[in-house]
């Protein structure tokens, strides 16, 4: 039989058709037995599957869409926040909880989400967002630095200094 089979599959010899043969069922005999793909309920309870959350998370986006960008921002800042506190508890060894971690990262994920999908409306480029952010911050902080009477003087440059070291020699020499 195994040479029959064997010679309609294209094999020559006898001893062909019976390696690959063994071999094939050998490999069904050292395989894991497959794990049942139903459900196994206790009887009267509800399966132990959980339910997917694809419904809820889309109606949080929804909600979140409906805030104003300083609500977005101001909603990120608290989370990120958050998500700072629950790192230092972990850190210093305090009760928290794990997944409220998971969770703050998840909301602001969300709120940057909604923020990128408003720019992405308004046709602003993925660069140009992140250099208004950042010209914003810096906007910022020198906003709270003449608020508080402090003036940052930056350092003249090398050549600047090099070329005023140069005149004053070139005054001395004379």
């Amino acid at each position: 039989a195994y040479y029959a089979r064997s010679k309609r599959r294209g094999r020559e010899s006898e001893s062909e058709a019976r390696s690959s043969d063994e071999r094939a069922r050998k490999r069904r005999e050292t395989m894991r037995p497959m794990r049942l793909t139903q459900t196994v309920t206790r009887q009267g309870a509800a399966p132990l599957t959980a339910p997917r959350r694809a419904v809820t998370a889309r109606a949080a986006a929804s909600g979140l869409r409906q805030l104003s960008d300083a609500q977005l921002e101001q909603q990120v800042k608290e989370a990120k926040t958050e998500i700072v506190k629950l790192e230092m508890k972990k850190a210093s060894r305090q009760e928290f909880k794990p997944h409220e971690i998971k969770a703050q990262k998840k909301r602001v994920a969300q709120l940057l989400t909604v923020k990128r999908e408003r720019e992405i409306e308004q046709g602003i480029s993925k660069r140009e967002s992140k250099r208004a952010e950042k010209n914003a911050a810096l906007a910022k902080y020198k906003q709270q630095l003449k608020d508080a009477n402090i003036v940052i003087q930056r350092p003249k440059s090398t050549k600047l200094r090099w070329q005023k070291r140069q005149a004053a020699r070139d005054a001395s020499e004379e």
